[in-house]
């Protein structure tokens, strides 16, 4: 994972990252941003279903596939370092919070779901911590449908509907 993570991130010299991880960063729709002040200093992750070419992806087949899935690990270990530097920082779990913008997605999304099943899968399995909660943004109908398709590989706690705050 740490080489990986150097060919996707430049490293600590931040140099030149390799082709085959520009090719899957074209595919990939999420980011993290720096610490949040008002999210209890943790680092907010940011993913743009809508925008994901998840039938570029299909399409392709598993090698590209493979990358795309290989850029959500090094997302999801770039969060965790944010958030392990955090948690230090504070002297307390600091977890994330997930705001996925679902504008754009439609029937192309929900045909290609797999894809989404495939990359949601990773951060529970190996991440099970991190995440406190996913807010959904800007949700088309046919994104009930798609939680409802994804929402079993989240933790329960991450999942369940928060009212009020």
């Amino acid at each position: 994972m740490a080489a990986v993570y150097r060919e996707w991130t430049g490293g600590a010299d931040g140099g030149v990252t390799s082709a085959r991880s520009r090719v899957a960063q074209q595919f990939f729709y999420g980011g993290v941003s720096a610490t949040c002040v008002n999210v209890g200093g943790a680092p907010l992750m940011v993913e743009r279903l809508g925008r994901a070419d998840l039938a570029g992806v299909n399409r392709e087949g598993p090698a590209l596939l493979q990358l795309l899935l290989l850029s959500y690990v090094v997302y999801l270990e770039t969060t965790l370092r944010m958030l392990t530097a955090e948690s230090l920082k504070q002297g307390r779990l600091v977890r994330t919070n997930c705001l996925t913008d679902a504008s754009g997605a439609g029937m192309s999304t929900m045909w290609n779901i797999n894809v989404v099943k495939e990359v949601a899968s990773i951060g529970p399995a190996f991440y099970p911590e991190m995440t406190e909660r996913v807010f959904i943004l800007q949700s088309p109908w046919l994104m009930a449908k798609i939680f409802g398709a994804i929402s079993p590989l989240l933790p329960e706690d991450t999942r369940g509907e928060h009212q009020g705050g």
